[in-house]
C-alpha cells in the first residue's frame, strides 16, 4: 500500500479554520514511499528538500514563464519527478495540462479551493516541524511564485482513526 492510500486510510483531517499563512512557512509533505526519489532531485541543501520554493513545482513555472511555455518539459525536475512516481507520459502530459490550466486561472485573479495545510508534519522528519501541506502542492507553488506572502488556507489538525471493533 502507498504511503498516499496508508494515511487517508488510518486518519482524519479536521479543519480547525480558514485563515492566512506565510507561504515560506509552508513545507512539501514528507512522503516516506517517495522521499528518496524526491530527494534526489535537489541539488540544493538537504535540509530545504521541502521547501517549496525550491519543488520542481516551482521550478517548473519559472521555467515556463521565462520561455512562454516553449519549452521540452522532460527536461525539467517536476516531469522527472513523475517519471521516479511511476507514471506514464500520457499521465505526466495531462498532469502538466491541468497544472498549467490551473496556474493561469490563479494568475487571472479567478478563485480556487483552498490549500489543506496541517499543523503539523503526519511524520516526523528532520526537514519540517511545522506546517505541511496535505492537498495543494501545485497551489502553494502558484502563490509563491506569484510573489504571494500570504495564502488563505484550510488549516487543518489530523488525528488517528479510530477503529471499531467489530
Amino acid at each position: 500500500m502507498t504511503f498516499a492510500r496508508y494515511i487517508k486510510s488510518k486518519i482524519e483531517i479536521k479543519t480547525i479554520s480558514e485563515c492566512y499563512l506565510e507561504t515560506d512557512g509552508i513545507f512539501a509533505q514528507y512522503n516516506y514511499d517517495r522521499f528518496k526519489k524526491w530527494k534526489s532531485l535537489y541539488k540544493e541543501s538537504e535540509r530545504d528538500v521541502l521547501n517549496m520554493r525550491l519543488s520542481p513545482h516551482y521550478e517548473f513555472l519559472k521555467v515556463y514563464e521565462k520561455t512562454n511555455g516553449i519549452m521540452d518539459f522532460s527536461k525539467y525536475r517536476y516531469y522527472k519527478m513523475h517519471i521516479l512516481y511511476g507514471k506514464n507520459r500520457k499521465w505526466i502530459n495531462n498532469k502538466i495540462k491541468n497544472f498549467i490550466s490551473l496556474y493561469r486561472h490563479v494568475k487571472e485573479g479567478n478563485c480556487v479551493d483552498l490549500p489543506i495545510i496541517l499543523t503539523s508534519p503526519i511524520s516526523k522528519n528532520p526537514y519540517n516541524s511545522s506546517y505541511e501541506i496535505y492537498e495543494g502542492h501545485h497551489r502553494v507553488a502558484i502563490y509563491l511564485f506569484l510573489g504571494r506572502d500570504k495564502i488563505r488556507v484550510n488549516l487543518s489538525e489530523w488525528r488517528i482513526k479510530i477503529e471499531s471493533g467489530v
